[in-house]
């Protein structure tokens, strides 16, 4: 008979958490959903790192929904750096800031900063094909006239306090002490009643 070597991660057991272990993370508002969605498909991807394999038959890089939607993101965020705005920070940091009113840039502005949005973009996905980076900001532009239409209508904008804010939350549990969960914010505003206004781009 065969010797039986330890069980690996074929059979199910990845062994204790080590330091650095996405297991022993804080645990994230983004980790919950995947959670929600497919545990097994988080475990995959968030415990062992697996990645979906290229398709063989694939002849040029695809402008997915994720990357199109990196790219508006990187060019939203971009209009708060510009303006002086907190990115990065924490929603306490944040507030403690003046919100600011953001003009919309002129057409030469922004698709420059779509281009650039959009190169950067292609770079981090290894797409150097020639012509990449042009399609995606095309495929970006209608997504940022839709915001602008939303948000700057009245030609104003938002009262932003910043773009990419942490923050987290305590939720009680039935059993035991709550749980603080962290988050990021895409953007936030300050509200008309005084309030705070989270944004996400989808």
């Amino acid at each position: 008979a065969a010797s039986r070597g330890p069980l690996g991660p074929f059979f199910g057991f990845v062994g204790r958490a080590q330091p650095g272990d996405p297991r022993q993370a804080e645990l994230s508002i983004t980790r919950l959903e995947g959670l929600a969605r497919c545990a097994w498909q988080a475990f995959l991807e968030r415990v062992l790192g697996l990645e979906p394999p290229p398709d063989a038959l694939a002849e040029l890089p695809d402008a997915s929904p994720l990357l199109v939607g990196n790219v508006v993101h990187a060019v939203l965020e971009e209009f708060v750096r510009d303006a002086g705005g907190a990115v990065g920070a924490s929603i306490e940091e944040a507030r403690v800031g003046s919100p600011l009113r953001i003009p919309w840039p002129a057409p030469a502005e922004l698709e420059r900063k779509l281009r650039h949005a959009a190169a950067h973009a292609a770079r981090e996905e290894g797409i150097v094909l020639r012509g990449f980076a042009v399609h995606l900001a095309r495929r970006a532009r209608p997504l940022l006239e839709r915001i602008r239409a939303l948000e700057w209508g009245d030609g104003a904008g938002p009262a932003v306090l910043g773009a990419e804010l942490e923050g987290r939350v305590e939720v009680a549990r039935a059993a035991g002490p709550p749980r603080s969960i962290r988050f990021r914010a895409d953007r936030g505003d300050l509200a008309d009643d005084g309030g705070l206004l989270l944004v996400d781009y989808k």
